[in-house]
């Protein structure tokens, strides 16, 4: 099992899990941003997001958010044990996967994130611990 995670090596493997499953997802990038550092300092569960809108965003990156291809990450998922990351970076696939449900309630697009992981990747993602944080057994990505 990957114990201390170079949190950077477990995205790449997740997300090379994922584009195995499902092709289109080989186009997908993802970053650090400081928006998602700015929105984990108010939300302490929330280390990433899809959809960003930051001004400092290269014309590339903002054709990436255009195309559901692209996940930006807060530094403080740097910190977190491989289970998490990999959950994290899974459930943010599963957003890019559902697509936009801008008329959904918040938790409406939050489980269909977890079930687009499911139906596309086969990969169940759970919630743990006093907070719910989201993780998955790395076992379902081939990892020990």
């Amino acid at each position: 099992m990957l114990q201390s995670p170079n949190s950077n090596r477990v995205i790449k493997r997740v997300m090379a899990f994922a584009a195995r499953k499902v092709s289109k997802l080989k186009r997908v990038k993802h970053r650090f941003c400081p928006l998602a550092d700015m929105e984990h300092n108010l939300h302490r569960r929330q280390y990433a997001h899809t959809y960003c809108n930051d001004p400092k965003l290269t014309p590339e990156e903002k054709e990436l958010v255009k195309r559901r291809q692209l996940v930006c990450w807060a530094h403080a998922m740097k910190s977190l044990p491989a289970h998490r990351v990999a959950g994290i970076c899974l459930h943010e696939i599963g957003h890019l996967l559902a697509g936009p449900h801008d008329q959904d309630s918040r938790f409406t697009q939050e489980m269909a994130a977890d079930v687009a992981v499911l139906g596309a990747l086969g990969v169940e993602i759970k919630y743990i611990g006093k907070n719910n944080d989201n993780a998955i057994d790395l076992r379902q990505i081939g990892e020990r």
